[in-house]
């Protein structure tokens, strides 16, 4: 049973109400290179700034204010870091400076490409703390302390996804860039273009008080019966309990959620969503969540998409599928939630289970569970095919050799929540470390 397939799509965030800075110190040197297009050049001096992708204020920000700024909750911000051009070629990507006055706030950054659309893949490609510590290194993703998923015309990179990843106070730098081909090892070729550059963030936390996680679950179709028969359904109370009692070690449960209809003719085009990991028009998730977006254009949510199938290529891949870091309050953008899929056939069947036999917590509870796992900031303990670990050093890895690994050949590794195919729902320390630092959880 797959649970976990997580598929990124980035933004670039900062904020902490009100509290974050971009850095005086070179942060227009390093973004803009030299490059006379970002700037008028004609010696008038500044002026309001317009989205002409210059700078016409002429405070080393392009375009700032031209970007839609997130839905934000009381104890969250945002800072719009404007525009930034990537020349292209071989060679490292344009940085970006900003200021981070407080311990232990949740931020994450994001970046999508100005003109929209999904025809290249973007990705953070550094990350740099203020003591100089490089904690996400170009071409070396996948061996960094702090990670970024090559997504789709956005990106996210939550700063702190392993507890030695702390977001402390001072000058961070950090960059993006994108490709029109998927760069798993190298990071050193881009694709020229313009990129949006942001930050959200969270008040600081003091400890561990409790904190709630909002969801829109937006049942698609005739998926368990629609919107209506779910919410007061047997199953769906299973489902959150399941939530509620796997994330109880972090503090975090589901807070507000509301239930919506994807009807009509969308609610039969993406009954079953297809061609996930595709590139363009052709991945279903772009077009589910654009569709999400219509109907909650305000919310602060994380967007919960239940479906009766998840394929690729038309072969079913996944139970669940969820933006890893993702941002909730971002309408319309897949890293604004997940989805999981509720086979019609097993629905009915355990709508008429005997007591003790509903599949409902084990398997739709936990899949929920795990996908945001994924959206605050988790990634796989150990990947189907052993080929990635997670960042974390308190959650073992298989070193079984397999092409693929199972809950049987790897039974500790298995017991964690975010095994690629658990079989239990454990969480470590450093796992709600993580998880505690999204913003997307609040106070």
């Amino acid at each position: 049973m797959r649970l976990g397939r997580t598929i990124a799509a980035g933004v670039l965030l900062l904020a902490c109400g009100g509290c974050l800075t971009t850095s005086d110190t070179g942060a227009s040197d390093a973004i803009d290179g030299g490059d006379t297009t970002d700037s008028k050049g004609d010696g008038s001096g500044p002026s309001p700034e317009v989205c002409n992708l210059q700078d016409d204020d002429l405070d080393g920000i392009i375009d700032e204010g031209c970007q839609t700024k997130p839905n934000l909750r009381a104890d969250e911000s945002w800072l719009d870091l404007g525009a930034v051009y990537l020349p292209g070629g071989l060679g490292p990507a344009p940085v970006k400076a900003f200021t981070l006055p407080m311990l232990n706030m949740g931020v994450v950054l994001v970046a999508r490409d100005v003109g929209g659309g999904n025809s290249a893949y973007v990705w953070a490609e550094s990350l740099t703390g203020p003591d100089g510590t490089k904690f996400l290194t170009p071409g070396a993703w996948d061996l960094s302390a702090n990670r970024a998923w090559p997504s789709l015309g956005r990106a996210t990179a939550l700063i702190g996804m392993a507890p030695q990843v702390v977001p402390s106070a001072g000058v961070w730098k950090f960059s993006f860039t994108r490709s029109v081909q998927i760069p798993l090892k190298y990071s050193g070729s881009a694709t020229p273009g313009w990129l949006y550059l942001g930050m959200i963030g969270r008040t600081a936390l003091a400890g561990m008080e409790p904190l709630k996680l909002d969801i829109d679950v937006f049942v698609v179709g005739n998926t368990a019966g629609g919107a209506a028969k779910l919410s007061v359904s047997p199953q769906w109370k299973a489902i959150a309990g399941q939530v509620n009692a796997i994330w109880a070690p972090a503090k975090i449960q589901l807070g507000k959620v509301a239930f919506f209809d994807v009807s009509g003719d969308d609610g039969q085009k993406y009954l079953y969503v297809d061609d996930v990991s595709s590139a363009g028009s052709a991945n279903e998730m772009a077009g589910l969540f654009e569709v999400l977006g219509k109907l909650r254009p305000t919310s602060t949510a994380v967007a919960v998409a239940v479906v009766s199938g998840i394929y690729d290529m038309g072969q079913p891949v996944a139970l669940g599928l969820s933006h890893l870091a993702g941002v909730p309050g971002m309408a319309g953008a897949r890293s604004s939630g997940l989805v999981i899929s509720i086979d019609p056939q097993q629905w009915t069947k355990d709508q008429s289970a005997l007591a003790g036999q509903s599949i409902a917590a084990t398997v739709w509870g936990t899949t929920l569970a795990h996908e945001l796992g994924h959206f605050m900031g988790l990634w796989h303990t150990d990947e189907f095919d052993g080929s990635l670990a997670d960042p974390i050093d308190d959650t073992s890895s298989c070193t079984i050799s397999a092409s693929v690994l199972t809950p049987a050949l790897c039974p500790q590794q298995a017991q964690n929540l975010m095994f690629w195919s658990p079989a239990a729902a454990n969480l470590s320390k450093g796992q709600v470390t993580v998880t505690r630092r999204h913003p997307a959880a609040g106070l």
